[in-house]
């Protein structure tokens, strides 16, 4: 009775640590490489010089822009959790994981006796079932480089700049690729997700955004990115794509071999709705050498449930900041600003959801990577 009480425990015990192990095991993820979203005819417009990098080839026929990516993703691999990341390797699991690029924007404005240069880039770190080409999840990334200088930039410099963007070691995707990894991994099928379905810029805010007046979508798409990347990096939820960059809910990525795969985007456990109402700008202070300019920026952010309709969050956030202006300074450069106070709000924002802790605990503790 003794022995036989014996042989039980240990068959408990060996059974426990073989389950635990088992489910415990890393995630075989297979490296599907460098890819830009949407359609194949519409890649040199969109990515003008992000594709003009991937087209520069090594001696073996391969894409460098592609092979860089690799190798980065290749050493820091071992960063994410839960995950067993195989590149180059033979594998049968039917989930790949590719840096997909989904937006690359450089604007240039003539300001006094200089010139500005914006550049706003956009990717998504993408998991993929191959098994029903579906999205498994995605991590954003958005960046924001402003540069001022004397001579007008010439198509050698933003091919340089895209590129020192993408890979440089102080600033650039990769950078923020690398102090993020830690905390990527792929979600229990447990964890719900969030995507942003609608921004909204309010006429009192377009008044203050004329670079973008003759195609306000595009800056709606750099703001839900934007947004997108902020809620997944400060507070490590599961996010979806934005929805309005992809018709019916599909993903079409055109991958550096030229092969083209649409994968279904699912249905987000919960919508968000970013409305940028308005941008101010007030005179704070009068001085003698400088005027004080009081800035701000308006928005309304709701949580729903797009199925049910029902709301969870629906609050008005507001930032502002003072901005010293020196009355000998020809003009200003309010774009600028305005895109800071943007930024800033949605800071606020996050702060507020941290701070709502009934919030935070029905609807952000429901969709933390994990």
């Amino acid at each position: 009775m003794y022995n036989m009480r014996k042989l039980l425990i240990f068959l408990c015990l060996y059974l426990s640590f073989f389950c635990i192990s088992a489910y415990s095991a890393p995630q075989e993820v297979k490296y599907a490489g460098f890819a830009f979203v949407g359609n194949f005819d519409d890649i040199a417009t969109r990515f003008k010089y992000t594709n003009a990098l991937n087209a520069q080839k090594d001696e073996n026929g391969r894409s460098v822009f592609d092979r860089d990516i690799q190798k980065f993703i290749q050493d820091n691999a071992s960063a994410m959790q839960g995950i067993n990341l195989k590149i180059g390797d033979e594998s049968q699991t039917k989930i790949a994981m590719a840096l997909a690029m989904t937006r690359e924007n450089i604007s240039v404005v003539n300001v006094d006796d200089v010139f500005k240069v914006v550049v706003n880039l956009s990717c998504n770190l993408t998991f993929l079932n191959f098994d029903g080409m579906k999205v498994v999840a995605t991590y954003p990334i958005y960046l924001e480089y402003i540069d001022v200088r004397k001579e007008a930039p010439d198509e050698a410099y933003k091919l340089e700049l895209i590129k020192r963007l993408f890979f440089a070691d102080d600033f650039s995707i990769m950078k923020k690729l690398k102090d993020r990894i830690g905390s990527i991994g792929l979600k229990n099928d447990a964890v719900l997700n969030m995507k942003v379905l609608n921004v909204i810029v309010e006429d009192e805010a377009k008044a203050n955004l004329q670079e973008y007046k003759n195609d306000f979508g595009v800056f709606e798409s750099i703001v839900a990115q934007r947004f997108s990347d902020a809620l997944s990096n400060k507070l490590n939820v599961s996010l979806l794509p934005y929805a309005k960059d992809y018709l019916g809910g599909r993903m079409s990525l055109v991958f550096s071999d030229a092969r083209v795969q649409d994968f279904q985007i699912p249905n987000a456990s919960y919508g968000i709705d970013f409305t940028l109402r308005k941008l101010t700008k007030e005179l704070y202070k009068e001085g003698i050498g400088d005027d004080a300019f009081l800035y701000g920026a308006y928005t309304t952010v709701k949580f729903y449930d797009p199925d049910l309709g029902r709301t969870y969050w629906d609050q008005k956030i507001k930032f502002g900041a003072v901005k010293n202006v020196p009355k000998l300074q020809k003009t200003t450069d309010d774009f600028a600003i305005f895109d800071e106070m943007t930024g800033m709000v949605m800071g606020e924002v996050i702060k507020k959801i941290q701070d709502d802790k009934q919030f935070y605990k029905e609807v952000v503790t429901r969709c933390l990577n994990k």
